[in-house]
């Protein structure tokens, strides 16, 4: 959807816990016409986001929806912070999903104190 926008986006998903998805994932942007606009990285975020950082990347949209533990969650986001440019948007999934990623939200009251704007379970911060 996001490529949809008009967008480049880079994608990091291991595709390793669920059986099919990356197929599934190219499958689907070749269907809606925008696998020129995607770049996959098939790794985790803990190799991707520094190696991108380090590469001087950075990005006007970060959207986190990995580990819902809330050590990988403060990981991600840190590294993501480091990724985003100025005036950027970090979006941050399942922030008030408790019954099953309570992580999430424990992470991400710590890293902001001030909170963020939350749409159902997505919790959004503009730098």
């Amino acid at each position: 959807m996001m490529a949809l926008a008009g967008g480049q986006v880079t994608a990091i998903d291991a595709h390793s816990w669920i059986p099919g998805s990356l197929e599934t994932m190219t499958a689907n942007m070749a269907a809606y016409g925008v696998a020129d606009r995607v770049a996959i990285l098939c790794e985790t975020s803990c190799s991707a986001m520094p190696r991108l950082a380090a590469g001087e990347a950075s990005f006007g949209l970060i959207f986190v929806d990995g580990d819902h533990q809330a050590e990988p969650v403060r990981h991600d986001v840190g590294s993501a912070l480091r990724l985003l440019a100025p005036g950027g948007v970090l979006a941050c999934h399942d922030y008030s999903e408790d019954c099953c990623c309570p992580g999430v939200r424990q992470a991400l009251d710590e890293l902001f104190p001030e909170g963020g704007e939350l749409t159902n379970s997505l919790f959004v911060v503009r730098r």
